[in-house]
Protein backbone atom coordinates (compact mmCIF):
# COMPACT_ATOMS: atom_id res chain seq x y z
CA UNK A 1 0.00 0.00 0.00
CA UNK A 2 3.13 2.42 0.44
CA UNK A 3 4.04 2.01 -2.44
CA UNK A 4 1.07 3.10 -4.37
CA UNK A 5 0.56 5.93 -1.70
CA UNK A 6 3.87 7.12 -2.24
CA UNK A 7 3.12 7.13 -6.36
CA UNK A 8 0.28 9.48 -5.88
CA UNK A 9 2.36 11.95 -3.86
CA UNK A 10 5.69 12.28 -5.89
CA UNK A 11 6.97 15.00 -7.54
CA UNK A 12 8.90 13.30 -10.51
CA UNK A 13 4.70 12.49 -11.87
CA UNK A 14 4.49 15.75 -13.36
CA UNK A 15 1.40 14.55 -15.45
CA UNK A 16 -1.06 14.47 -12.38
CA UNK A 17 -2.43 18.23 -11.90
CA UNK A 18 -2.84 19.21 -8.17
CA UNK A 19 -6.57 18.84 -8.66
CA UNK A 20 -6.27 15.13 -9.57
CA UNK A 21 -3.59 14.55 -6.51
CA UNK A 22 -6.48 16.05 -4.16
CA UNK A 23 -9.24 13.92 -5.44
CA UNK A 24 -7.18 11.43 -5.42
CA UNK A 25 -6.73 11.65 -1.29
CA UNK A 26 -10.58 12.89 -1.20
CA UNK A 27 -11.50 9.38 -2.49
CA UNK A 28 -8.86 7.30 -0.52
CA UNK A 29 -10.19 9.08 2.74
CA UNK A 30 -13.70 7.99 1.81
CA UNK A 31 -12.28 4.53 1.24
CA UNK A 32 -10.96 4.99 4.50
CA UNK A 33 -14.10 6.27 6.59
CA UNK A 34 -16.66 4.31 5.09
CA UNK A 35 -17.12 1.29 7.24
CA UNK A 36 -16.69 3.71 10.54
CA UNK A 37 -13.85 2.06 11.75
CA UNK A 38 -10.10 3.81 11.02
CA UNK A 39 -7.23 2.22 11.63
CA UNK A 40 -4.52 3.84 13.00
CA UNK A 41 -2.02 2.98 11.03
CA UNK A 42 -4.11 3.85 7.59
CA UNK A 43 -4.63 7.29 9.01
CA UNK A 44 -0.38 7.43 9.67
CA UNK A 45 0.12 6.44 6.12
CA UNK A 46 -2.37 8.88 4.49
CA UNK A 47 -0.83 11.83 6.83
CA UNK A 48 2.71 10.52 5.95
CA UNK A 49 2.05 10.63 2.62
CA UNK A 50 0.05 13.65 2.06
CA UNK A 51 2.78 15.19 3.09
CA UNK A 52 5.17 14.01 0.26
CA UNK A 53 3.77 16.64 -1.87
CA UNK A 54 3.63 20.19 -2.43
CA UNK A 55 0.51 22.19 -1.27
CA UNK A 56 0.10 25.69 -3.03
CA UNK A 57 -2.73 27.71 -1.97
CA UNK A 58 -4.28 28.80 0.82
CA UNK A 59 -5.20 24.84 1.85
CA UNK A 60 -2.56 23.48 3.58
CA UNK A 61 -2.19 19.17 3.77
CA UNK A 62 -3.64 19.10 7.70
CA UNK A 63 -6.73 21.55 6.57
CA UNK A 64 -7.59 19.57 3.69
CA UNK A 65 -7.55 16.00 4.87
CA UNK A 66 -9.22 17.28 7.88
CA UNK A 67 -11.76 19.08 6.00
CA UNK A 68 -12.79 15.86 3.89
CA UNK A 69 -12.43 13.57 6.79
CA UNK A 70 -15.52 15.66 8.55
CA UNK A 71 -17.25 15.85 4.60
CA UNK A 72 -17.00 12.09 4.83
CA UNK A 73 -18.36 11.65 8.30
CA UNK A 74 -21.36 13.64 7.66
CA UNK A 75 -22.02 11.88 4.08
CA UNK A 76 -20.99 8.08 4.97
CA UNK A 77 -25.33 7.08 5.93
CA UNK A 78 -26.42 9.05 2.56
CA UNK A 79 -26.12 6.43 -0.72
CA UNK A 80 -26.92 9.80 -2.84
CA UNK A 81 -24.43 12.06 -1.03
CA UNK A 82 -21.72 9.42 -1.57
CA UNK A 83 -22.41 8.76 -5.30
CA UNK A 84 -22.34 12.70 -5.16
CA UNK A 85 -18.94 12.92 -3.75
CA UNK A 86 -17.59 9.90 -5.97
CA UNK A 87 -18.86 11.81 -9.20
CA UNK A 88 -17.07 14.93 -8.41
CA UNK A 89 -14.20 13.79 -7.60
CA UNK A 90 -13.76 10.77 -10.19
CA UNK A 91 -14.39 13.82 -12.28
CA UNK A 92 -11.46 15.64 -11.63
CA UNK A 93 -9.03 12.51 -12.58
CA UNK A 94 -8.28 13.52 -16.34
CA UNK A 95 -5.44 11.15 -16.59
CA UNK A 96 -5.46 7.28 -17.27
CA UNK A 97 -2.23 7.10 -14.93
CA UNK A 98 -3.77 8.93 -12.27
CA UNK A 99 -7.07 7.34 -12.44
CA UNK A 100 -4.65 3.96 -11.89
CA UNK A 101 -2.84 5.05 -9.06
CA UNK A 102 -6.27 5.88 -7.45
CA UNK A 103 -7.54 2.42 -7.92
CA UNK A 104 -4.48 0.75 -6.93
CA UNK A 105 -4.25 2.99 -3.37
CA UNK A 106 -8.23 2.14 -2.99
CA UNK A 107 -7.59 -1.52 -3.34
CA UNK A 108 -4.65 -0.96 -0.70
CA UNK A 109 -6.84 0.74 1.55
CA UNK A 110 -9.48 -2.09 1.64
CA UNK A 111 -6.55 -4.71 2.77
CA UNK A 112 -4.88 -2.60 4.91
CA UNK A 113 -6.58 -3.26 7.95
CA UNK A 114 -7.11 -6.65 6.85
CA UNK A 115 -10.88 -6.67 6.72
CA UNK A 116 -12.40 -6.26 3.76
CA UNK A 117 -15.92 -4.52 4.71
CA UNK A 118 -18.56 -4.67 2.25
CA UNK A 119 -18.90 -0.99 2.48
CA UNK A 120 -15.19 0.09 1.55
CA UNK A 121 -15.42 -2.94 -1.45
CA UNK A 122 -19.23 -0.96 -2.45
CA UNK A 123 -17.71 2.10 -3.07
CA UNK A 124 -14.48 0.88 -4.74
CA UNK A 125 -16.54 -0.42 -7.33
CA UNK A 126 -18.66 2.91 -7.60
CA UNK A 127 -15.34 4.40 -7.93
CA UNK A 128 -14.27 2.20 -11.03
CA UNK A 129 -17.59 2.47 -12.74
CA UNK A 130 -17.21 6.35 -12.37
CA UNK A 131 -13.88 6.28 -13.85
CA UNK A 132 -15.18 3.79 -16.25
CA UNK A 133 -17.59 6.27 -18.05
Amino acid sequence: MLKSLISLFTDTEIDKTKEERQASVALIILIMYIDNHLAESEAKVLRREVGKFSWVGIENEEYFVNTHMAKVRDIRESPVEIDKYIALYTAKLKSPKAAGNLIRSCQDMVNADGKKHPKECEILTKIREQLSR
